[in-house]
């Protein structure tokens, strides 16, 4: 951390965001980190579905609370996310090998959710 300035992120986080930390003691003001976020629209989104998609997998036990969480403070994110999972995109496009960029380009078309 000794020379970290700047922190830039793609999403919000209110179940377990941490950019707040930086006011939490005197060191870290002290050292006067800047963060720059959320990015919004489609890498917010992204970065959702692939967290909630990890989390349902993964059956955490808090995740009723953790997606109430996210459904309260950004619903339009949650629902576009949720439009991800319902369609299976990110296993299809796993398995056809798709890199992080092709992924991107898809979910930036105006049908990008629906499956190829």
């Amino acid at each position: 951390m000794a020379g970290l300035k700047e922190v830039h992120y793609a999403s919000q986080d209110p179940w377990a965001g941490s950019t707040n930390l930086l006011q939490a003691t005197g060191y870290l003001r002290w050292k006067a980190i800047r963060a720059f976020g959320p990015a919004e629209g489609l890498l917010e989104v992204l970065s959702l579905a692939l967290h909630d998609d990890f989390l349902a997998r993964q059956g955490p036990p808090r995740l009723d609370q953790i997606a109430a969480v996210w459904r309260r403070e950004m619903p339009h994110t949650v629902e576009q996310a949720a439009t991800l999972h319902r369609t299976d995109l990110f296993e299809q496009l796993c398995r056809q090998g798709a890199t992080i960029e092709q992924v991107l380009a898809r979910l930036a078309e105006p049908n990008g959710t629906e499956p190829p």
